[in-house]
C-alpha cells in the first residue's frame, strides 16, 4: 500500500516525534527556504538530508511498498558494515525507522558524502598528468579490492564516483550492488549506457562480474585523457553523461572514431583498447575476466612432462600452470590449449614444444623437449634343438635391437646377456627360457619365450596281472608302472588297442586265452613292455568267483552244473577259506571235486 508523500514530508519535518532510530535522535532535516524539508523524490522513494552531531545523512523513505526489496537492502547493509571498506559510506537498514500516519516503516540511512564528481575532478586536473595517473591507479586498486571482497557496485559511472578533499575515491548509490547472497537474483538497476556491455541489458541477473566492463571503460578513459587532453573537448565530455565512449561506439567499435584516436596513443592505451575489443567480441559479459588480469604479462609457473624420453608410438603428457593469460597455445602442431592444464601428445621424433601464454598486454613463452626413442625389437630367439635327450645340451641364440638391457631367464635364474649372443644350456627337465628386453627408456619391457622339452628313455617298473589262469567269466586286473612316457597303449593279440596313460590298471572279463603287452612312447622314445599270457579255462563255472575274501566271511556260491540234477550245500558247513589255499592260478575241476568230497 502506497504512502502519501505529504505524510512522509510531515513526519520528516517533525522528526523529533516520528523518527524512531535511537542513533538519530535529535537529528534535524535540511529545509528549503519555505521551511519544507529538502527532498529528492524518485519513482519509489524519497531521500532527505538529516544532520546529527555534525554528520550528514541521506535518509531514504519508500512511498511505495518495498516488498521483496527490503530483504535485499537488509543484506547489503549487513554485508557492507561487516566489510567496512573505505570506498563505501555508512549504509544502514533500519527496521521501523519512521512513523508515518500511524504506521512504522523501514528506512535506509546513508552517510552523506562530500566531494567532486569524477568528471569534475578530471576536468580540474586535465593538465596534471600525475594526478590523473594516480586517479587511474587508485581506481584500479579500488576495483581489485571490491572483487577480493566479492562486491560489485553494478552502476559504475561518472555520477556515482566522488573524489573527496583528500583525493580518496568514494562510491554512492547502492541500489545496484551485488554481493554473494544476492548474486543470481533479478537486477534492480542495469547501469548507465556508455559504461555497460550491450549484453548487460539483456541479462537482468545480478552478478559479481557486473563491474568488469565499466571498470575498463573508466580506467581507459582516464589513461587516454592523461595522455591527450584534447580528447576532452573533442568529444565534449563535459556536456554529456559519458566519458570517452557512447553505446553507439560499442556497436561497431573498431570502425568508430574513438577507436582510431586511441590507436595514436601509447602502447598501454593500445593494449587496453584491445581488451575492450575482446570484451565486445563476447556475446555475454558474464564470460569476462577482470581488468587487472590483462594488465601484466602472463606468467608460466611451470611446464613439465611425465616423461622426458618416450618410445616411439607412445603418448606423453605435458602439463603446465599459468596465470594472467587470455590465450595459451603450444607449438609443433598442437595449437590452442586455452583453459586446459595438461594435454597428451604423440611425438613422432625428438620434439621441442613451446608453450605461449598471451594477454592483451604481453606474452610469455617456455619450452620443453621430448626425446623419442626407437622401439625395442627381438628379431631372433631360438634353440638349435627344442627336444633333447636327458643329459644332452643345445645352443640358445638371440638378436635384439634398441635395448637398454637384455636378460635371459630360466626357472629362478636371471642373467644379463649381450644384445646379440649364444648360450649352451643343458636342461634336466622341460624348461621355459625367456628373453626379457628393457627398452631404451629404462622402463618398457618386451619378452619372448621358448620351451625346450627333455625326454628320458621309457622305463617299465612292472607290468603284471593278478591271475595268469582263470575260468571263463572271471574278472582279472592288469596293472603297470611306466616312467617317462607321454602315451601308453594296451594291446593284445586279438586286437585290443586301448590308450591307458591316464590310468595304472585295467580290469576286464576275458572270454578266451590271450597275450597282452604295453607300448609306451614320448617324442624321442618308443618302448614295448614284456608280454603277459592269460589262460582262460572254458570248463563249467560259477557265475561269480570272489577275487579276495575278507576275514571270517563265508561266501555263498551258486553252482550251476548241467550234469548234476541237484546239489545241496549247507553253507554253515562250508569253510571255503580253509579248503582253498590262495593261489594265483587254479583248476575249476579240482575245486569242485574238493567241495563234493567234503
Amino acid at each position: 500500500m502506497s504512502v502519501s508523500k505529504q505524510d512522509i514530508i510531515t513526519a520528516i519535518k517533525n522528526s523529533d516525534i516520528f523518527l524512531k532510530i535511537p542513533e538519530l535522535q535529535g537529528a534535524k532535516p535540511r529545509l528549503n527556504p519555505n521551511g519544507s524539508p529538502f527532498a529528492f523524490v524518485g519513482g519509489f522513494n524519497m531521500v532527505f538530508q538529516l544532520e546529527h552531531q555534525n554528520k550528514k545523512w541521506a535518509f531514504r523513505v519508500w512511498h511505495v511498498p518495498m516488498g521483496e526489496h527490503a530483504d535485499r537492502y537488509r543484506k547489503i547493509s549487513r554485508y557492507l558494515l561487516e566489510k567496512k571498506l573505505s570506498y563505501f559510506a555508512d549504509f544502514i537498514y533500519d527496521e521501523k525507522g519512521i512513523l508515518v500516519n500511524g504506521t512504522l516503516y523501514d528506512t535506509i540511512r546513508m552517510e552523506w558524502l562530500e566531494g567532486k564528481l569524477l568528471k569534475e575532478y578530471i576536468e580540474e586536473n586535465l593538465n596534471n598528468k600525475s594526478k590523473l595517473t594516480k586517479l587511474a591507479n587508485d581506481f584500479l586498486e579500488m576495483c581489485k579490492t571490491l572483487r577480493e571482497n566479492k562486491i560489485s557496485h553494478g552502476d559504475l559511472q561518472e555520477g556515482n564516483i566522488l573524489i573527496d578533499r583528500n583525493g580518496n575515491i568514494k562510491l554512492v548509490d547502492y541500489d545496484s550492488i551485488c554481493i554473494p547472497e544476492i548474486e543470481g537474483q533479478k537486477e534492480l538497476v542495469t547501469g548507465l549506457k556508455g559504461y555497460q556491455h550491450p549484453s548487460r541489458f539483456k541479462c537482468g541477473i545480478a552478478s559479481l562480474k557486473a563491474d568488469y566492463f565499466s571498470e575498463l571503460v573508466i580506467y581507459l578513459s582516464i589513461i587516454a585523457l592523461s595522455e591527450n587532453t584534447n580528447l576532452w573537448s573533442e568529444y565534449q565530455i563535459k556536456d554529456t553523461q559519458y566519458l570517452l565512449f557512447t553505446e553507439n561506439d560499442f556497436d561497431n567499435f573498431e570502425n568508430s572514431e574513438i577507436f582510431s584516436d586511441l590507436q595514436k596513443l601509447s602502447y598501454s592505451v593500445k593494449s587496453l583498447t584491445r581488451i575492450l575489443c575482446s570484451y565486445l567480441s563476447e556475446s555475454d559479459y558474464l564470460n569476462f575476466n577482470p581488468l587487472e588480469h590483462y594488465l601484466t604479462a602472463p606468467k608460466i609457473n611451470s611446464l613439465s612432462t611425465n616423461k622426458k624420453e618416450v618410445l616411439k608410438g607412445n603418448y606423453v603428457e605435458l602439463s603446465w600452470e599459468t596465470e594472467n593469460y587470455d590465450i595459451t597455445y603450444i607449438s609443433s602442431g598442437i595449437g590452442n590449449v586455452t583453459g586446459k592444464h595438461s594435454i597428451s601428445v604423440l611425438p613422432t621424433n625428438t620434439t621441442t614444444y613451446k608453450l605461449i601464454a598471451e594477454n592483451a598486454f604481453d606474452k610469455t613463452e617456455k619450452e620443453i623437449s621430448i626425446e623419442v626413442l626407437p622401439l625395442p625389437k627381438i628379431s631372433e630367439f631360438k634353440s638349435l634343438n627344442q627336444k633333447l635327450v636327458f643329459g644332452k645340451s643345445t645352443d640358445l641364440s638371440w638378436k635384439v635391437q634398441n635395448a637398454d638391457k637384455v636378460e635371459l631367464v630360466a626357472d629362478s635364474e636371471r642373467i644379463n646377456v649381450p644384445l646379440d649372443g649364444m648360450k649352451q644350456v643343458t636342461p634336466i627337465r622341460d624348461t621355459f627360457y625367456k628373453l626379457v628386453v628393457t627398452a631404451l627408456d629404462g622402463e618398457t619391457k618386451i619378452e619372448k619365450e621358448i620351451q625346450i622339452r627333455v625326454y628320458k628313455k621309457i622305463e617299465y617298473k612292472y607290468f603284471n596281472t593278478d591271475f595268469h589262469q582263470i575260468p571263463r567269466g572271471v574278472e582279472i586286473e592288469l596293472s603297470w608302472s611306466v616312467e617317462n612316457a607321454e602315451k601308453i597303449i594296451l594291446r593284445s593279440n586279438d586286437g585290443l588297442n586301448e590308450t591307458v596313460q591316464a590310468i595304472h590298471s585295467y580290469k576286464f572279463f576275458p572270454t578266451k586265452s590271450n597275450t597282452f603287452w604295453l607300448e609306451a612312447r614320448n617324442d624321442l622314445f618308443n618302448e614295448r613292455s614284456n608280454s603277459l599270457r592269460i589262460e582262460v579255462d572254458n570248463a563249467p563255472q560259477m557265475t561269480k568267483i570272489p577275487s579276495f575274501f575278507e576275514e571270517n566271511q563265508i561266501p555263498l556260491i551258486d553252482l550251476k552244473i548241467p550234469e548234476l540234477q541237484s546239489i545241496i550245500i549247507d553253507e554253515t558247513q562250508l569253510e571255503f577259506e580253509k579248503m582253498i589255499q590262495p593261489k594265483r592260478s587254479f583248476s575249476i575241476s579240482k575245486m569242485l571235486d574238493t567241495i563234493l568230497r567234503k
